[in-house]
This record gives structure tokens, C-alpha cells and sequence, in this order.
């Protein structure tokens, strides 16, 4: 399992990606965190963005589904990915979010 963060600039299109996820049960748990502040360091100097953060617990194996869905249908709203591994998870939830995705 995977924790996979995506931060985009539409809470809306946020919400959209969310429930096509589930719907495709490419996820199985989907948290939107809305008025994420963003620090960047560009062309020498700090820029404050507000984004909103998606989480999205799947299985590794969905990672480039995700990301290729995410960049074809809303490219246009800038999202940044990256994922990190789950190394500890109740057994109970990680049967829930294995049980509720694609079997891959």
C-alpha cells in the first residue's frame, strides 16, 4: 500500500478526482485537506500558493493509473504527485483499502 499526495489548485476538481477514484476503485480512501499553504523557494525568493491536498491510500500497482489519469483529465489544474510507501497499518484498515480496490 501506498500513500499517494496530490496537491492541485481547484478544491472543486479536488472533490471531482476524488469520487472518479473511488468510482474506479483505483482508491479506496480518499482524504481532500482545502487551504493547504504552499512555501516554494522560485527565482530566488519564497512564493506562498494556496492548494488543495488530496491523500489517496491504494495499492502501488495503481500508481501510474492514478498519475495518468489525473494528468489526462486535469492537467489543467497543475497537480503534483508523488507517493510514499504505508510500512505500518492496522490490519483491519489495511484489509479494508486492499479489499476495496482493483485487484491487481
Amino acid at each position: 500500500m501506498i500513500l499517494m499526495y496530490v496537491s492541485l489548485n481547484d478544491s472543486d476538481r479536488a472533490k471531482e478526482i476524488a469520487i472518479q477514484l473511488l468510482e474506479k476503485r483505483l482508491a479506496n480512501h480518499v482524504n481532500i485537506v482545502p487551504n493547504n499553504s504552499s512555501f516554494l523557494w522560485i527565482d530566488n525568493k519564497v512564493v506562498i500558493t494556496e492548494v488543495v491536498v488530496l491523500l489517496i491510500k491504494t495499492k502501488a500497482l495503481l500508481y501510474a493509473d492514478i498519475e495518468r489519469f489525473i494528468n489526462k483529465d486535469y492537467e489543467k489544474f497543475d497537480p503534483k504527485m508523488f507517493s510514499v510507501p504505508i510500512t505500518q497499518i492496522d490490519y483491519t484498515y489495511y484489509d479494508f483499502l486492499k479489499e476495496g480496490t482493483l485487484k491487481v
